[in-house]
């Protein structure tokens, strides 16, 4: 699974990440446990046309297969809504909400477009990864979205471990 996350305004892309799916949370094609932040030419190139076409504003992020063929990979889903890993844009060296509000406060466009060639990094999902495996590798050796800042909110992803 492939996963092109942007933001964008009246059908201009502002900014975007690509992301591959490393673990799925549930067998098949279910929800992402792990992902790699690398750039992905052919899902960018293809999802910014679809924002043009749509003229698309604010976040959203488009799904697709990547065949074992070595077939171009295919549509799968264009979710108009923020979606789990978009808050991580950092890993891919962008920043969504800044280039948003630099274009609804009429600024100049200062921050990356787009990713830098060589992003390759590791982003673990929590509390799927946890709840997948509590001693999953990925989360003792890559950075996880865990809310270490929220405690109440850290307490009710640690009770879905009991339901």
């Amino acid at each position: 699974m492939l996963s092109q996350t942007m933001v964008a305004w009246d059908g201009v892309p502002l900014a975007g990440f690509a992301r591959r799916r490393e673990i799925a949370f549930t067998p098949g094609l279910g929800a992402s446990a792990v992902v790699r932040v690398q750039k992905i030419p052919a899902i960018r190139e293809f999802t910014e046309r679809l924002c043009r076409a749509f003229g698309m504003s604010g976040f959203f992020s488009v799904q697709f297969i990547e065949p074992s063929t070595g077939a171009p990979p295919v549509l799968l889903e264009i979710n108009r809504r923020i979606v789990t890993f978009m808050h991580t844009d950092e890993y891919g060296g962008v920043d969504l909400c800044g280039a948003l509000f630099q274009r609804l406060a009429g600024l100049p466009q200062t921050l990356p477009f787009d990713m830098e060639d060589d992003a390759n990094q590791v982003i673990v999902s929590f509390p799927r990864e946890w709840l997948r495996d509590p001693d999953s590798a990925w989360l003792r050796n890559h950075p996880s979205d865990v809310p270490w800042d929220d405690p109440g909110v850290f307490a009710a992803m640690i009770a879905l471990r009991n339901e």
